[in-house]
């Protein structure tokens, strides 16, 4: 992990994005700016959806409503839709023991298939089909196997420079577990001569969502409340004081990416992030409504994740 908070900019020459997220709204949630940045400097962008967000659904209407409204959001942000990859997978459910992709991770046998309410295979949009689909013709089985073959070929097909995430320490086991797929992935991914840089973010935090982000128009920026480290046995400094701390993720090691001029200092009627947010409908329920819009900040932030290339180096 890096040393210091650091301000970094999307630059024509920054380099090829993929923004790799479990749900529909992550994306907007946590690279809204980043998206928007990479449109406007020619900046080569890939957004993949790893589930369809179908948690509660017993047909995939809600997977394919959530669909439609993330292709509906990146148009906000000028993304085409062609830049969007749906993996298809299922949403099962928040806590570790009942998400899908956590509980997949965890599978110690590869071909066993995790059915969802939806039923036990990918599935996409009639008219944008998922990349399993693409690719082989027919649908994908939910089984480990399956979705680290998807992700693998996926992140090898376009090869970005920088890969934007959810992190481990995020608490919803979807979040986690992508990271943990991820990692993986790109450990194999070492011996065929690929290292992009890896960067997660936190979507739920350990303060629970109902504290942070912080909301209020006044709160313009992320802040790391000391209830983040409450309870989560974190090494004390010299002072006695916990240090700020998310698991591994150290406060003071974030990257800050500024967002653009279309997202800042405005209020949310006159917002991009938030018109982009306002296009994912079925995840804005009553009680999510004050959480997701407190995301519309002037920045996005992010750690970058260097174990990979530290334990290569010491090779």
């Amino acid at each position: 992990m890096g040393i210091g908070m650091e301000v970094r900019e999307i630059t024509e020459g920054f380099g090829s994005i993929m923004v790799l997220v479990p749900h529909e709204d992550d994306e907007v949630l946590m690279c809204a700016g980043i998206m928007e940045k990479a449109v406007r400097q020619g900046v080569e962008l890939t957004v993949v959806m790893a589930t369809n967000g179908d948690y509660g659904s017993s047909d995939g209407a809600d997977g394919r409503a959530r669909l439609r409204e993330t292709l509906a959001g990146l148009k906000v942000l000028g993304v085409p839709g062609d830049r969007a990859v749906f993996l298809g997978y299922a949403d099962t459910g928040m806590p570790e023991e009942d998400s899908f992709l956590f509980g997949l991770y965890h599978e110690t046998d590869g071909e066993k298939v995790h059915p969802s309410h939806c039923g036990v295979s990918t599935y996409g949009l009639p008219e944008k089909e998922e990349f399993h689909r693409e690719n082989y013709g027919e649908h994908g089985r939910y089984t480990r196997n399956g979705f680290r073959g998807d992700l693998k070929e996926v992140i090898m097909k376009y090869r970005p420079k920088h890969i934007f995430t959810t992190a481990e320490e995020d608490t919803h086991g979807d979040h986690s577990g992508l990271f943990l797929f991820v990692r993986d992935v790109l450990e194999e991914c070492k011996g065929e001569g690929y290292r992009p840089k890896l960067y997660c973010g936190i979507v739920h935090s350990r303060a629970g969502d109902e504290n942070w982000p912080r909301r209020g128009a006044e709160m313009t920026v992320f802040d790391s409340p000391e209830v983040w480290v409450d309870g989560m046995g974190g090494e004390k400094s010299p002072d006695g004081k916990a240090d700020k701390v998310l698991g591994s993720l150290k406060w003071e090691n974030r990257i800050v990416f500024p967002v653009p001029d279309s997202m800042r200092g405005k209020p949310l009627d006159e917002n991009r992030k938030a018109a982009a947010l306002a296009k994912h409908v079925t995840a804005l329920k009553p009680d999510a409504v004050d959480f997701l819009y407190a995301f519309v900040k002037e920045e996005e932030i992010f750690w970058e994740i260097e174990e990979m290339r530290e334990s290569d180096e010491r090779k």
